[in-house]
């Protein structure tokens, strides 16, 4: 190296499907030379419509067996195309580029046809709608529709003629519609704010953390 000059080192990336290829990646790659652009389109397209939640059709996968082309086969190359959008997907526009994802699929001996699918589909137009469709297709829990509580007062019990102690009557409004209705004593409930309150603010300390923030 000549004085006064420096080397420049390109520091690896990781490709969106990781260091290590999955399985279903490496079957599509075997057999993608067997795939023409028709038939390789029609899967593209099922595996959005099922990413989106909708079915999948019974007889799609022998719609598409030919005497060159075997059941199997199909299926071994449906479940790489679906395996490689949803993996492409998890990742954000702005941490996965157009030429990254380019870049990346070329190691997957696809060809030029192939990848130009693909890349529409990820970063097309209908980028957002399926995105929107992704999340809320994801299993999770009910959330918080409503809330309402009130203060009651114990005058008496069987055991003890006069109590006078205040608790904190809560009914909860899911989004699935089931109402959950629940009783805790004032400490109780102090100890629930106090609770809410350190989560609040363990989780403005991660978000200040360069390494954790999300980008649109």
């Amino acid at each position: 190296m000549a004085p006064g000059k420096y080397e420049s080192t390109a520091i690896d990336r990781q490709p969106f499907y990781g260091h290590k290829v999955p399985p279903n990646l490496t079957a599509l790659k075997k057999v993608s030379g067997r795939l023409d652009r028709g038939t390789f389109q029609k899967l593209v397209r099922m595996s959005i419509s099922q990413m989106e939640g909708k079915p999948l059709p019974p007889q799609f996968f022998s719609g598409l067996e030919t005497s060159d082309l075997p059941l199997e086969t199909v299926k071994i190359a449906y479940g790489g195309v679906f395996k490689l959008i949803q993996l492409a997907y998890r990742w954000s526009p702005t941490s996965l580029t157009k030429e990254q994802f380019v870049a990346d699929l070329s190691h997957l001996s696809l060809s030029k046809e192939m990848i130009e699918d693909l890349s529409s589909v990820v970063f097309g137009s209908r980028r957002s709608a399926i995105d929107e469709a992704v999340v809320k297709s994801k299993p999770r829990l009910p959330t918080v529709e409503d809330l309402k509580w009130k203060i009651d007062v114990t005058i008496s019990t069987t055991a003890l003629n006069r109590v006078l102690e205040p608790s904190i009557s809560a009914q909860m409004t899911l989004d699935n519609g089931d109402v959950k209705h629940f009783e805790m004593s004032v400490s109780k409930f102090q100890e629930l704010r106090y609770n809410v309150a350190l989560a609040l603010r363990e989780m403005e300390e991660l978000e200040k953390r360069s390494i954790l923030k999300i980008q649109d």
